[in-house]
C-alpha cells in the first residue's frame, strides 16, 4: 500500500523480516531500552493485539529504524522465528541522518531522553 507525507514522498507499508531492519542504537534516542514495556508488549500480542507499523528510511541500501525499537523487540521475543519473524513497516525514503532526525523528533515529547542527549545527536548528525 502507498500513500503520501506530506512532503510529496510516497510512503509504503510493507511487511519485512526483522533482521532485514538496521537498529542503529544511535538512531534511538533513548538511554536504554524499557524491558518491562516490551514485556508488556509481548503480553499484549499473546491476547492478539496489534500495534501500528514501525517506522524506517529506506536508502537504497538499509531499511533505518527511527521509531519502534520496542516494538520491534516484542516482536522478535514473541515470535518462535525471532530477528527472522515479519513485522509491519511503514517505509519512506531518505538517508541515515533523515532516520535520526525523524527518531529526535519523534522521541523528543518522551521524558526519558534527555535536552543534552538530544542536542548530542543532533550535533553529531551536523558534523559527522
Amino acid at each position: 500500500m502507498a500513500e503520501s507525507n506530506g512532503s510529496g514522498n510516497a510512503v509504503i507499508i510493507k511487511q519485512l523480516r526483522i533482521i532485514e531492519i538496521e537498529r542503529d542504537l544511535e538512531l534511538q534516542p533513548r538511554a536504554e531500552q524499557n524491558d518491562d514495556l516490551v514485556k508488556e508488549y509481548i503480553a499484549d500480542l499473546e491476547q492478539g493485539d496489534t500495534f501500528p507499523p514501525v517506522e524506517v528510511v529506506w536508502d537504497d541500501h538499509h531499511y533505518w529504524l527511527w521509531d519502534g525499537f520496542t516494538r520491534c523487540a516484542a516482536y522478535e521475543q514473541h515470535s518462535e522465528q525471532g530477528d527472522l519473524a515479519e513485522i509491519e513497516v511503514r517505509v519512506t525514503r531518505g538517508t541515515r541522518r533523515d532516520a535520526l532526525l525523524k527518531s529526535l523528533a519523534a522521541n523528543s515529547k518522551h521524558a526519558v531522553v534527555t535536552v543534552d542527549f538530544v542536542v548530542e545527536r543532533l550535533v553529531e548528525s551536523v558534523t559527522g
